[in-house]
């Protein structure tokens, strides 16, 4: 297990929720969420907007802001994130792996999407006309007259720097919001 690894453990994000029972098992009720994390989300005094750089990472972010690197589980719950080697904005080359591995192709360059009014279509779509809410879906080679080519991996990289924006706690808020956080999950 690498460092990064061991970082992200996924325990470590649930260490204040309560225990269940889960069939013959006992569990972390992590379907449990807190309100207060939706209150301070939209709270500019608590939160604030945050653009993360290449290369940051939940734990190596979490260490700069609040000088915690376990606290990383405050940013990934706070902007419902899930997964976070797939929520979280990718390193360049992480997602070029991740074009490749997920399009199946050699070539992060090879275009397969087309862009029309903000929304993408494969180009399995467009050749079988199943266009959802387009009105030029009668009218194949006129849509293609309208729309735009993109390659999987500009399409991907798009989605990725929209990721790249978060919201943060304010690093003086912290303290509050873990004790109200704990509060609130064992509620």
């Amino acid at each position: 297990m690498t460092e990064e690894t061991q970082k992200y453990n996924p325990h470590r994000m649930f260490v204040h929720h309560p225990w269940i029972e889960y069939g013959e098992f006992k569990v972390r009720d992590f379907t449990r969420q807190a309100r207060i994390l939706q209150e301070i989300r939209e709270n500019d005094y608590y939160s604030a907007d945050y653009f993360v750089q290449e290369g940051e990472t939940p734990t190596s972010l979490a260490q700069d802001l609040y000088k915690d690197p376990s606290l990383f589980w405050v940013l990934l719950n706070l902007n419902d994130i899930i997964d976070p080697w797939t929520d979280w904005p990718m390193r360049y080359w992480e997602l070029v792996l991740y074009v490749k591995d997920k399009y199946g192709i050699n070539d992060e360059s090879e275009t397969m999407f087309w862009g029309f009014n903000d929304i993408w279509y494969r180009n399995y779509e467009i050749e079988h006309e199943a266009l959802p809410n387009n009105p030029w879906a009668t009218d194949i080679e006129h849509f293609k007259e309208e729309a735009y080519l993109m390659s999987y991996f500009d399409y991907e990289n798009i989605k990725n720097d929209e990721r790249r924006y978060i919201r943060i706690v304010r690093p003086n808020q912290i303290d509050d919001l873990i004790n109200d956080y704990r509060k609130e999950i064992r509620a």
